[in-house]
């Protein structure tokens, strides 16, 4: 497996289960009742899969030569890279399936309920939903979808454009768009990966919010980490049975950090955890890869050193992985450079973190001090 498309691939064979509710990612221990209550519905996940159309998008970029000056009269909403800030409108038809952010943007995909509960969805003819994206003031140029056609996104402006490429050179964020700029100053699409209808991508709009920001959490918060180490892209997605799928890029000052859904290079620590049974795909994966190589005990969990290459993760050196394995959850630390970040270093941080479950998301936390 490729470290990037671990989690990925892992989201990808639960995506016919039905979701949790998004928002409870954020600030999950103050919305933990809420959680239990909605266990009626069979948790699951799904993370939307990137569809390029052809060639003649509009070009997007995400840096504006000259930003937009700030509202008139608004709000600040100050937000760091493992923090999201995108909710939805109390008593929405819509459900946020899983979170992404950067230092410069965030990403939702939202999915009607009631195609998540269905059956079969789509054959009830519900508005499907769609991506949300939401730049940091100065981080978006406008331009294009300023040309659209005029569209009112309850007391906002906006613009609706039937075919545009938004994002990062190769974010795969090509489809229909609806957009306008929030209050705080951020620039807000609604779109689809693909053509749709532009009422169906305004009645989404309507019901985004731009909130106070939370943090990002997981099952796993590491009390120490090679000095200089700051988060700089964060996802998470419920999983299957009730807990959550969290990931995260870790990388120095100076370097740039992911783009939305796009990585060109890897960071100097990606770690990412998972709710997995003892007879679920991923575990009887990785079971079968490490069959003979004892773990070793740190902080009540197993773990496993391996240097690259391996025959688990397809990496060419000079990098390594880790493979730590509590409370339901199985976490993976990968390590861009293990002369950089070494074993030594590794266990430090296993040694000095706070482990959760996988079966509650109520003892989970941020995933930093």
């Amino acid at each position: 497996m490729r470290t990037l498309e671990d989690l990925r691939e892992t989201l990808d064979r639960h995506a016919g289960d039905t979701p949790a509710d998004g928002r409870l990612l954020p600030d999950v221990r103050g919305r933990a009742a809420r959680l239990r209550r909605r266990r009626t519905i069979t948790r699951g996940v799904a993370l939307g899969a990137a569809v390029a159309v052809a060639a003649g998008v509009s070009p997007f970029v995400l840096r504006s030569p000259s930003p937009d000056p700030a509202p008139a009269a608004g709000r600040t909403v100050t937000r760091t890279p493992a923090q999201t800030s995108i909710a939805l409108a109390d008593g929405s038809p819509f459900m946020i399936l899983n979170r992404e952010s950067t230092a410069t943007g965030q990403h939702v995909t939202v999915r009607n309920i009631g195609d998540v509960q269905a059956k079969h969805p789509g054959e009830a003819g519900l508005n499907p939903g769609g991506e949300v994206l939401a730049f940091e003031p100065g981080a978006f140029d406008p331009e294009t979808l300023r040309k659209g056609t005029p569209v009112t996104i309850g007391a906002h402006q906006g613009w609706y454009v039937p075919q545009l490429h938004v994002g990062a050179e190769n974010s795969n964020f090509d489809g229909s768009w609806v957009g306008w700029r929030d209050e705080t100053g951020m620039w807000v699409l609604v779109g689809t990966l693909g053509p749709s209808k532009r009422d169906d991508l305004v009645a989404v709009a309507r019901d985004v919010r731009i909130v106070e920001a939370s943090d990002a959490i997981a099952p796993i918060r590491l009390g120490w980490v090679p000095p200089g180490l700051k988060i700089q892209w964060a996802s998470g997605n419920p999983s299957k049975t009730g807990g959550f799928g969290a990931s995260f890029k870790l990388g120095y000052d100076g370097e740039k950090g992911p783009d939305l859904s796009y990585f060109p290079r890897r960071d100097a620590v990606t770690a990412l955890a998972l709710q997995v049974g003892s007879q679920s795909p991923d575990w009887l994966n990785y079971q079968h890869e490490l069959d003979g190589q004892k773990p070793e005990k740190i902080n009540g969990a197993e773990v496993w050193y391996l240097p690259r290459p391996n025959g688990l993760f397809d990496s060419p050196e000079p990098g390594a992985d880790m493979i730590v394995r509590f409370g339901g959850c199985v976490a993976t630390l990968h390590v861009r450079d293990r002369a950089q970040i070494t074993e030594a270093d590794l266990d430090r941080m296993l040694q000095n973190a706070t482990l959760g479950t996988c079966d509650d998301a109520e003892d989970w936390q941020p995933l930093l001090d």
